[in-house]
């Protein structure tokens, strides 16, 4: 996994109405510009997410062995959707 930071989309700028602030382990997906396109990702939190909280250290990895984990390393920011809608873009720790 790597360090990485979420910044949350608020309601007003189409993100999520509240957030997952319940777990430590949200599953999502992103986007890239290879083949397939769509990939499930899981993000873990230190703590549970406070209710206004958009911003906070996490860690990212793919869900599957299978995935081109290189663009953690490439990378410097991946989107995260929900289905077809984007709710947060994660900054890589690439230091």
């Amino acid at each position: 996994m790597k360090k990485a930071t979420i910044h949350w989309l608020k309601p007003e700028e189409g993100g999520r109405k509240t957030l997952p602030a319940s777990t430590t382990t949200y599953y999502a997906t992103t986007v890239l510009d290879e083949t397939p396109k769509h990939w499930s990702i899981v993000i873990q939190f230190e703590k549970p997410l406070a209710a206004d909280e958009y911003m906070a250290p996490c860690k990212i990895s793919f869900l599957v062995d299978t995935a081109p984990f290189h663009v953690l390393e490439e990378a410097g920011e991946l989107d995260v959707y929900e289905g077809p809608k984007k709710v947060a873009k994660v900054v890589i720790d690439n230091n």
